[in-house]
């Protein structure tokens, strides 16, 4: 008689859930980031959502305009940025900003390829705000802001 956790199927289940749950943490936090020369140097949650949401054009205390950085809408790090971080479902975010739009208030982040792009703009702007994967942060950047 087998026990269920000598299994073949069970084997197989158990190695799944294990690379998955790999994958997933393996993937780390999500870190907002400015140029290093920027006053700022931390954010709460709610003016992180505020500032990609469009909602605050200027950083706070500084009177000092912000450009917004995003990633490829077809990357990962986007989708987990703004489900997770943000608390938007992607259908939800993109009729959002259709509306906010539409309205004359708000603009439009600009969409940067990668991680690498949205570093070097970030290092030729000091308005220039954006988020990245924990694994590209180096010196290079300030980081005011990590989601876990």
């Amino acid at each position: 008689m087998h026990r269920c956790t000598q299994s073949p199927l069970f084997g197989m289940l158990f190695i799944l859930i294990a690379a998955l749950s790999a994958s997933a943490n393996s993937w780390g936090g999500i870190a907002v980031i400015v140029n290093p020369s920027n006053p700022i140097e931390s954010l709460s949650d709610l003016e992180v959502k505020k500032i990609f949401l469009g909602r605050i054009t200027r950083f706070p205390s500084t009177n000092q305009n912000i450009r917004v950085l995003d990633q490829n809408r077809e990357s990962d790090i986007y989708k987990q940025f703004y489900e997770q971080t943000i608390g938007f479902k992607l259908s939800k975010l993109t009729r959002f900003r259709a509306a906010f739009l539409f309205s004359g208030d708000g603009v439009l982040p600009v969409e940067l390829s990668d991680s690498a792009a949205i570093k070097e703009q970030i290092l030729s702007q000091t308005s220039a705000i954006g988020y990245i994967s924990e694994e590209h942060i180096d010196e290079s950047v300030k980081v005011i802001y990590v989601w876990r």
